[in-house]
């Protein structure tokens, strides 16, 4: 097969609707998965390809038995209503086709009808202890962070010769702080959805300059910005939270040593894709947000995104958890990856 056949090939495979795995019969090697499995699994192709096949399902999923019997003879085997685990609490129904071709080194997986049912009974509970852990903090935390503005305030009324940008950031601070635990006392499915369209550049740039006052001299700040970059919906205070604790967990991850953080942004063209939990797909287009750094290494990928997992001494296990639970419930998607080189969190809002 010509080089740019099997390159028309990828980009069709890419763009099909139904997520795609292929693994070499031999060494259950996975060789490929298209942009749909990407989501589908939650995970980036580079963090999948080269791993068993075996990694990617849960031990209890029934497509580990469909696999071992379409190895031993070649056919189409089609099982429906399949309940597939990805995790111990994350499942989803469909019809998965296995094709098993001759001619071909590799075993064809494909997922079809894949409506997300996801297992959430323990994810849920978990959820519901964080809000009324947030909630009874909450009120603990209003009262001084009321004092702390008034003192600024004060500050400010006092000395209106010096300059007020500090106690500016202070105030705005307080306001933002006060205004996020009004929403985490609330259920994130009563979050209105009628978001002001943004600028993606604009809570980054604020969430830089606050972090930069905090003079890392150690630490390149690289900014890769595309200024032609289409508006939002999304509510300011929810994206200023994610990104805060997105750079805050690369200046931590970092820590003394010499390292940059690097921000790109950018437009991506991705095919018509479905988001794991969307009520709806979303042509094309999006709004990629990468947030890289070169600090220490993200061992445990698959629970960083699991409330009050920490590897941190002085880590509660919440920012990320939220940060995740925020882009979800706005129909985006956040994947991560991390090596000796490098960790990258890749943020996916639909436009």
């Amino acid at each position: 097969m010509k080089k740019e056949n099997i390159i028309n090939y990828i980009d069709v495979v890419d763009n099909l609707l139904d997520p795609i795995i292929t693994f070499k019969k031999k060494s259950k090697i996975i060789s490929f998965i298209n942009y749909e499995a990407e989501f589908f699994l939650e995970k980036s192709r580079n963090s999948i390809i080269g791993l068993e096949i075996d990694k990617v399902f849960f031990s209890d999923s029934p497509i580990q038995d469909f696999i071992v019997t379409s190895l031993l003879q070649q056919g189409n085997y089609i099982y429906k209503d399949t309940k597939i685990f990805l995790s111990e609490n994350k499942s989803y129904v469909l019809d998965v086709e296995i094709i098993n071709n001759n001619k071909l080194d590799d075993l064809i997986i494909i997922l079809k009808n894949h409506r997300l049912r996801i297992g959430r009974k323990s994810f849920d509970s978990d959820s519901y202890f964080l809000d009324q852990t947030l909630s009874l903090l909450g009120h603990e935390i209003k009262n001084p962070l009321s004092s702390i503005k008034v003192s600024a305030q004060i500050i400010q009324q006092k000395y209106k010769n010096i300059d007020n940008e500090l106690t500016e950031i202070i105030i705005n601070e307080c306001d933002r702080v006060n205004q996020l635990i009004n929403s985490f006392q609330l259920n994130l499915s009563d979050l209105s959805t009628k978001n002001n369209k943004i600028n993606i550049h604009e809570p980054l740039r604020y969430v830089l300059k606050k972090i930069n006052l905090k003079k890392h001299k150690n630490i390149s700040i690289i900014e890769q910005f595309d200024p032609s970059l289409p508006e939002v919906e999304f509510e300011k205070n929810n994206l200023i939270m994610i990104f805060e604790n997105l750079l805050n967990n690369s200046f931590q991850a970092i820590g003394n040593k010499k390292g940059y953080i690097k921000i790109k942004t950018s437009f991506e063209h991705l095919g018509n894709k479905s988001f794991p939990g969307a009520s709806k797909r979303y042509l094309n287009n999006f709004i990629n947000i990468i947030v890289e750094d070169n600090g220490s290494v993200i061992d445990d990928k698959e629970k960083i995104f699991y409330p009050f997992f920490t590897t941190k001494k002085e880590g509660k296990g919440i920012g990320l958890f939220m940060v995740k639970k925020l882009i979800n419930h706005f129909n985006g998607l956040i994947f991560v990856d991390s090596d000796d080189t490098k960790t990258q969190f890749k943020i996916f809002l639909p436009i």
